[in-house]
């Protein structure tokens, strides 16, 4: 039984002429985007039952358009130029309500030769020309360039760029052969390499016509073994090397006789040993995969934006401080968090007075060489843990970890407080100059109290611990 093969393009002209639009619904089978497999399910197996369920409409203003053919393979290329090749089983009655719609404005039906040589060919006379359509692959004018292209491409009917053509022969000559790579020359001496894909028996409709002679008439035969390893190109794990056993022993794709990097990780610390300098010890990046320690030192620390030696607390305030962290370990680490201590002294075991003031909790990670700031806030009377601010004259930072640390005695900074800025002025006296008589006054609420009952008319000397000054109460 002869089949066909028609390749339907998918054309939209909105100038027809026709106004009412022709919609039908088919049944079919989508065989997939390659033509050698698809040529093969249609010539030797079941098409019908082969590749995925694909329904799909066809419109057309045409009233007069043929239906696609029950029972035939069609070619389809999208405006994106991916191909798509379709078995119609049957046409529906009604198109489909859920289905996308394609317009076939053009269709052209070509006969399709089988590898068994059914044709409706008339071979009575050798002499006779005759025209066949051949789909290619245009591999370009450079022979190496084609040679590797071909070798490097596992499916032969994807390499280079797609090519239809036609071809002039008369009756008796050889067709160009499926599968094979061809060499050829035009009437205008341009060079092209091609692999034949598959064949026709009519001609594309708007394809060049070539003469047979054109082409060179045994196809090339060359060798995708470049390293004469036994090995095709596509399958050899060293192209351009000799290795016959193809030997691999990191499993990496490529084989050992051209691969000098392991890319193994014996102590599976996430780097390879060709890039571990310590292949067998588990290690971090930041150390080249060679175990190592992180150790923190605290950098800086601020108060109130402030940093030494210019740190104060503020009384009646928010107090804000932040600690600045560093690794210079040769790995990274985390800490857990910074402890902030208020004391006079610098020896924490020793100082008469030690206040904790707050911790800083924090899990971040410290890469090498790297520094982190850490921040919190806590507001701050006039006296803090029993003791005026003005007391602290030290404040200490200390870092805690929950790793181990190549220097665990530098986690401990200290910086020392300005506390002028704290010292208060009460008490004062209020003096009166004419009898000497004195008030004393220890907060601002007895100072307001006291200069209300001051004599109007009288001169007054105000003495606090850091200044002075004369007042007249006018009358």
């Amino acid at each position: 039984m002869k089949k066909t093969l028609l390749i339907l393009f998918i054309i939209f002209s909105s100038t027809s002429t026709f106004s009412q639009i022709i919609e039908r619904g088919y049944n079919a089978r989508n065989l997939g985007s390659s033509f050698t497999e698809a040529q093969n399910i249609f010539c030797n197996g079941n098409p019908s039952a082969s590749g995925t369920d694909y329904e799909l409409n066809v419109y057309t203003f045409d009233q007069f358009q043929t239906p696609l053919q029950e029972n035939t393979l069609y070619e389809t290329i999208d405006e994106d130029d991916n191909i798509r090749y379709i078995y119609v089983i049957s046409q529906r009655s009604n198109p489909f309500s859920d289905r996308d719609g394609f317009p076939a404005a053009s269709v052209n039906i070509i006969e399709f030769i089988c590898p068994d040589g059914n044709s409706n060919q008339d071979n009575s006379n050798p002499n006779d020309i005759i025209e066949i359509g051949y789909i290619a692959r245009n591999l370009g004018n450079d022979l190496s360039s084609a040679q590797f292209e071909y070798c490097s491409n596992a499916n032969k009917s994807n390499a280079g760029q797609r090519y239809q053509l036609n071809v002039r022969s008369n009756q008796s000559a050889s067709r160009l052969e499926v599968g094979s790579f061809y060499r050829q020359i035009t009437e205008d001496n341009q060079v092209r390499y091609v692999y034949i894909v598959g064949f026709n028996t009519s001609v594309f409709a708007d394809r060049d016509l070539y003469d047979i002679n054109e082409f060179t008439e045994q196809p090339l035969n060359f060798s995708c073994d470049y390293d004469g390893d036994g090995i095709d190109y596509v399958n050899d794990n060293c192209h351009d090397v000799y290795n016959p056993d193809q030997a691999d022993f990191d499993q990496d794709g490529q084989g050992d006789a051209c691969d000098n990097e392991d890319d193994r990780d014996f102590d599976n610390d996430g780097i390879r040993n060709h890039d571990d300098i310590c292949p067998n010890e588990a290690g971090p990046v930041s150390n080249n995969g060679c175990p190592g320690l992180p150790d923190f030192i605290v950098t800086k620390i601020k108060v109130n934006n402030k940093v030494a030696p210019n740190l104060a607390l503020k009384k009646n305030s928010q107090n804000d401080f932040c600690i600045e962290v560093k690794n210079q370990g040769n790995v990274e680490g985390a800490i857990s968090r910074v402890e902030l201590i208020l004391a006079n002294g610098t020896d924490l075991v020793n100082a008469p007075i030690v206040a904790n003031l707050m911790l800083i909790h924090n899990s971040s990670i410290i890469m090498p060489d790297k520094t982190l700031e850490v921040c919190s806030g806590l507001y701050l009377g006039e006296n803090y843990s029993g003791n005026t601010l003005s007391r602290y004259t030290m404040i200490h930072a200390i870092i805690h970890s929950s790793m181990e640390e190549s220097n665990q005695d530098n986690n401990h900074s200290i910086e020392q407080l300005n506390t002028t800025s704290l010292r208060t002025e009460f008490p004062k006296v209020i003096l009166d100059l004419e009898d000497f008589s004195r008030i004393t006054v220890n907060n601002k609420q007895e100072e307001k109290e006291a200069l209300s009952q001051l004599k109007k008319g009288k001169l007054y000397l105000i003495k606090g611990k850091r200044d002075a000054q004369k007042i007249l109460i006018e009358e």
